[in-house]
């Protein structure tokens, strides 16, 4: 998959350079395993239609783009340390 993505970004003059969406891919992955283990003779082409999914949805590397977190304050009285009745 890492080949297609660097394929796929220096076939083209591209503005940015793309990456795999990660979280979508596992996604992806999660909701086609049960296929796979179910139906046996079209393991090659649910891989394809997954391997053509996540090729679908790259993202763009855009620089600059990193920005702190706010980081929330912490209750007075955390959840944990709470008295039971």
């Amino acid at each position: 998959m890492e080949d297609e993505v660097t394929l796929y970004n220096q076939t083209k003059e591209r503005k940015y350079l793309y990456q795999l969406n990660q979280s979508f891919s596992i996604s992806c992955m999660k909701n086609s395993l049960v296929l796979m283990l179910l139906k046996y003779s079209k393991v090659e082409r649910i891989y394809e239609m997954i391997q053509d999914e996540i090729m679908d949805n790259l993202l763009p590397i855009k620089p600059n783009r990193k920005f702190s977190r706010k980081r929330k304050f912490m209750s007075k009285f955390p959840v944990s340390k709470k008295d039971s009745l």
